[in-house]
């Protein structure tokens, strides 16, 4: 049986880890061109950018009672335990509603006016980012997300802290947003909790008035019991458990009565109450220096991208040259099909053209 020599024709087409470290080699000019050009454009978008302003400000929500707090120590009373705290005035909570439209749609309708660079500055947020935009619907939800991008929130799960940073391309707008970010924020939470006093409000009323009508009932039957039974309950055990079972009833009816007029008193309070539900630690101040421009890491990114994408360049353009140095034929074919293409698109054109 004889030997026939493998025909290097005829084998698989493939790159070598060594064929592509080579070409790596070979084609290190273009590698590294690709990776300057791609440095160079990203270090001039940098460059060019309109500087930005960033204002801060942090606060920490207080400790509120749960609308139903107050009915708390009179529930006990029956075994009931009820929450103390609101669950609805936690951090994260406070963090979400900075970012919902409820606060971000005032905001960007808010008038302000400043000076910048020796020019009087007027309008809204919504207005100095887009001047443009006529269409006061379409100005209005996209001036919503470009606020939502420029305003940062987060919270410290160590000490429940709040941090808000605002940034924009102007220091005053910056400060402006933050603040009335925060005042927005703190009447949001007061109107909630007096509608939440005045429904407590309406339903311990109702709810005092059934007791009240409850009370008088025991009262009744306390004294319905010791006229029937004047200077018999001596000799009466059963008539003294009754005349117990009568007080014990009549004593809790009225503290109940008791407490829910104490709950009533506190709920009214409540309702009128507009002291700030939130704590501000920092204030946000007019930044003084912009925002650094980042111009050493973008560019350090920007030539690793360009390096890997030069090397891609490279092993691409080197894959296509073995290709077509193996297979001509097929490259033929390809050539004549993207020619055929070319001509029809020409002739449509031109039929198009003449019409």
């Amino acid at each position: 049986m004889s030997h026939q020599p493998t025909d290097p024709a005829g084998a698989a087409p493939g790159i070598s880890i060594v064929d592509v470290l080579a070409t790596l080699l070979r084609r290190r000019r273009m590698i590294l061109a690709v990776a300057l050009v791609i440095t160079a454009l990203m270090a001039v978008w940098v460059v060019l950018r309109p500087r930005t302003y960033t204002s801060v400000a942090t606060f920490t929500p207080q400790a509120t009672r749960s609308p139903l707090s107050a009915l708390g120590g009179l529930a006990a009373q029956f075994g009931v335990a009820m929450p103390t705290a609101d669950v609805n005035q936690s951090p994260a909570f406070y963090a979400e509603l900075l970012r919902s439209r409820a606060v971000l749609e005032p905001l960007v309708h808010l008038p302000v006016a400043f000076e910048w660079k020796g020019e009087a500055m007027a309008g809204s947020f919504a207005t100095l980012v887009l001047p443009t935009v006529e269409d006061t619907a379409v100005r209005s939800m996209s001036a919503v997300v470009a606020l939502r991008r420029a305003m940062q929130v987060s919270v410290e799960a160590r000490t429940g802290v709040v941090r808000v940073e605002t940034r924009t391309r102007y220091p005053q707008l910056s400060v402006t947003l933050t603040d009335s970010a925060l005042s927005l924020l703190n009447g949001f939470n007061v109107e909630t909790r007096r509608s939440q006093a005045a429904a407590q409000r309406a339903f311990l009323e109702e709810r005092i008035r059934t007791s009240e009508r409850e009370l008088a009932s025991a009262e009744d039957a306390v004294r319905e019991f010791a006229e029937r039974n004047r200077g018999s309950l001596s000799g009466s055990p059963e008539l003294s458990i009754q005349q117990e079972r009568l007080n014990r009833t009549l004593a809790l009816r009225a503290d109940v009565v008791s407490g829910l007029a104490q709950s009533l008193e506190q709920a009214k309070l409540d309702e009128i109450r507009d002291t700030p539900l939130i704590t501000v630690i920092e204030r946000a101040a007019v930044p003084v220096l912009p925002d650094p421009r980042g111009l050493v890491t973008t560019t350090v990114l920007a030539f690793l991208v360009g390096l890997i994408l030069g090397a891609v360049l490279a092993v691409v353009r080197h894959a296509v040259e073995v290709a077509l140095r193996e297979h001509p034929a097929g490259f033929a074919v390809l050539t004549s099909e993207v020619q055929a293409i070319r001509a029809g698109m020409r002739r449509l054109t031109r039929g198009r053209g003449g019409d």
